[in-house]
């Protein structure tokens, strides 16, 4: 029996304290929002991925064999942390080039759990973005910390075990379950998105994001089609970023909406 979930009504109940990733991460960035470290992109040690199991030495770590993190905030709330695992050959789902996770915390625009996590704890409530505006701009934030981590890991050196970030693939965050009540999914989109292209892709590899589909992830690449006339052109639905020439504003990756509709197991609610 996992002790990481339990059944409770026919659903899965998760329990964020008994998860050793959980544990993982938060470690990860506590380290990353350091006043030195935040904004940049922080590296777990070895040492740090070898003692991922420290209560139960019989345990063997976990299955990652690179972690990365960045914040934007030396908050203690890890609202727009994204934090990227590159899984051992062994971990790798279904297929090797199925090497990495990429997650992101999404921002609470209300006090409310998706189906499984349970009733929210006391004190939650002040974590919540009252304004509308303040919950985009960490939706906005997000995106680009989505991008500052790619680049990062796609220019840095790498082991033959550590194939290039060719396909991402991303979904509304905080679109659900956690949207403030004045947003609309389609405008929690386009903040992700807009935090994305706001970054300069530097890296030679080529980032292809495929973008979970839906009429509100659609919309909003129409609507950014719309508003961003005369700057970098969102050319098509499937196909919406092209290279810029130049090399300080690049933004060398594409946008594509692909695949069909379904949930996403990592997406934030």
């Amino acid at each position: 029996k996992s002790k990481q979930f339990s059944m409770q009504g026919g659903l899965a109940e998760f329990d964020q304290d008994k998860c050793e990733y959980s544990k993982y991460q938060k470690k990860l960035f506590d380290a990353a929002r350091q006043k030195k470290k935040c904004g940049k992109v922080h590296e777990a040690t070895p040492k740090d991925m070898n003692e991922t199991n420290p209560k139960d030495p019989a345990k063997p770590p976990l299955p990652v064999a690179r972690s990365l993190c960045r914040v934007f905030t030396t908050d203690e709330h890890p609202f727009g942390a994204v934090f990227m695992h590159v899984l051992q050959a062994k971990a790798r789902p279904h297929d090797p080039k199925n090497f990495s996770v990429l997650y992101t915390v999404g921002v609470l625009g209300k006090n409310a759990k998706a189906p499984g996590e349970g009733e929210p704890k006391p004190g939650r409530e002040k974590l919540v973005k009252k304004k509308a505006e303040d919950f985009v701009k960490v939706l906005y934030d997000t995106g680009a910390n989505v991008v500052h981590v790619a680049n990062h890991y796609n220019t840095r050196k790498r082991t033959p075990q550590e194939p290039a970030l060719e396909r991402i693939r991303v979904p509304i965050v905080s679109g659900g379950t956690f949207r403030h009540p004045d947003v609309s999914a389609e405008w929690a989109a386009m903040a992700l998105l807009a935090g994305m292209q706001s970054v300069a892709y530097t890296s030679s590899q080529q980032l292809v994001v495929e973008l979970m589909p839906s009429p509100d992830m659609e919309g909003a690449l129409k609507q950014m089609a719309v508003q961003q006339e005369g700057a970098t052109p969102l050319k098509s639905i499937t196909q919406v970023l092209e290279s810029d020439k130049d090399e300080k504003k690049a933004k060398a990756f594409k946008l594509v909406v692909k695949g069909q509709p379904r949930k996403c197991w990592l997406c934030c609610q």
